[in-house]
């Protein structure tokens, strides 16, 4: 199928090549077409970078606050899912659909803070140190360090990965 979709987009470029030739500003009209698949092969390539870093690090923290209601005990089994596929990469949510029959810890978000903000390519990353109140669990308040890599899938960041540390 692959070999398929090559040979026919190359016809179909010869094509255009042929009838575009015969154009009078067929020179610009290449380079700018040329310029456009530059733009897009970039945007695909460094999609954080064309971001402002407020705009990514509001996104993270979004989805790390919805990370976190996952703990919420009131929730259904299929709205814990549609939380789940809207929060993670499709790699992780098949991990987290299987998850969602065990038990979660019942906590409550009660600070986060961003500490570090770094972009990589197709990803950019969040170290955020959190504070989570444990409900019905002593000691009662959870400090943690919190490394959260988002990756752009299906037109918006999700989060890709992450680790704690404890930070007490």
């Amino acid at each position: 199928m692959f070999i398929f979709v090559v040979l026919f987009s190359s016809w179909i470029g010869k094509k255009l090549f042929e009838r575009l030739v015969t154009l009078r500003w067929h020179y610009t009209i290449q380079i700018g077409g040329s310029l456009l698949l530059f733009l897009f092969f970039s945007f695909q390539m460094f999609t954080p970078f064309f971001y402002q870093e407020e705009h990514l690090i509001d996104h993270g923290l979004r989805k790390i606050n919805m990370y976190y209601q996952l703990g919420d005990h009131q929730l259904s089994f299929s709205e814990r899912s549609e939380l789940v596929e809207s929060i993670f990469t499709n790699t992780w949510n098949n991990a987290y659909l299987n998850r969602l029959s065990s038990e979660f810890a019942e906590l409550e978000l009660k600070n986060i803070e961003v500490t570090e903000f770094s972009r990589r390519f197709t990803e950019y990353e969040l170290i955020v140190e959190v504070e989570v109140h444990l409900i019905d669990q002593e000691p009662n308040i959870e400090r943690n360090i919190g490394y959260f890599t988002f990756t752009r899938e299906k037109r918006e960041f999700k989060i890709a990965g992450f680790h704690f540390n404890n930070g007490n």
